[in-house]
């Protein structure tokens, strides 16, 4: 089934930003990239653009704007800062984010020279996100039990246990 997309560019961007948060509205904007959801555009030297390109895709900002404020410092590593939340309006029907930059390249694979380290830091992440409350968390909409998932990792574990440690 496909997916209903939202033209983004720019110039929406910038529209955007004029409307609602003209102080940053003449700041250079640059795309920078494309999730699976998101289109990022990095704005001036130190701020982000997160807007959704498919259609109902603002449930997610809407959570990313509620939970960023209450993860900051709680965390082991660097998480982006909420700096403004956009309202859909005439020209866009989604809500946006505007967050701190974190400076740093993509995690690929052959793009580390320390492997081990990085899956050492995720895990220490991992961790540390767990130790958050959520007692009174709506659920997020990429959810679900984890025990769901467990063949599947398990399968993929074994698939790779020449490379990691898997145990």
């Amino acid at each position: 089934m496909g997916r209903e997309e939202i033209p983004l560019d720019a110039e929406l961007v910038r529209g955007l930003l004029s409307r609602q948060f003209p102080k940053w509205a003449q700041l250079p904007l640059e795309f920078v990239a494309r999730g699976t959801v998101n289109a990022m555009f990095r704005l001036g030297d130190n701020m982000l653009v997160r807007l959704p390109f498919i259609a109902g895709g603002g449930e997610g900002i809407d959570l990313e704007a509620a939970w960023l404020p209450r993860l900051a410092g709680r965390l082991n590593a660097p998480i982006p800062e909420l700096l403004g939340v956009g309202e859909p309006d005439e020209a866009y029907p989604s809500s946006w984010l505007v967050v701190s930059w974190l400076p740093g390249d993509p995690a690929v694979p052959g793009s580390t020279q320390n492997p081990d380290a990085l899956a050492r830091d995720l895990a220490g992440f991992l961790l540390s996100l767990r130790d958050v409350d959520t007692t009174d968390a709506q659920p997020g909409y990429r959810t679900g039990p984890l025990v769901e998932l467990d063949a599947s990792v398990r399968e993929c574990a074994e698939q790779v246990h020449d490379l990691v440690d898997v145990a």
